[in-house]
């Protein structure tokens, strides 16, 4: 999974679409803008982000369509938390 934090036609300029095609599974194109967050997006911060699944990829584009936190609680006692959790305000 890449974040590319820039624009499909500017990484085509740059030469980096192709590439990232080849390799990367996801790709997250556009730059994070906070007046735009939403949470509930999976792997997306804010709504103007756009994701790609290149035709190789080994995920399916249809079943991560919203967001969520998995909590891990290891053997010892410590809590990991991955994802966006909701902020309070």
């Amino acid at each position: 999974m890449t974040y590319t934090g820039y624009e499909p036609h500017e990484l085509k300029q740059m030469g980096y679409w192709k590439p990232l095609l080849e390799y990367a599974d996801i790709i997250v194109a556009g730059r994070y803008q906070e007046d735009k967050r939403n949470t509930y997006l999976r792997w997306r911060g804010s709504e103007n982000q756009e994701i790609f699944y290149p035709k190789r990829s080994r995920l399916d584009r249809h079943s991560h369509e919203t967001n969520e936190i998995e909590i891990i609680i290891s053997e010892h006692g410590n809590i990991t938390t991955l994802g966006y959790p909701e902020l309070k305000k």
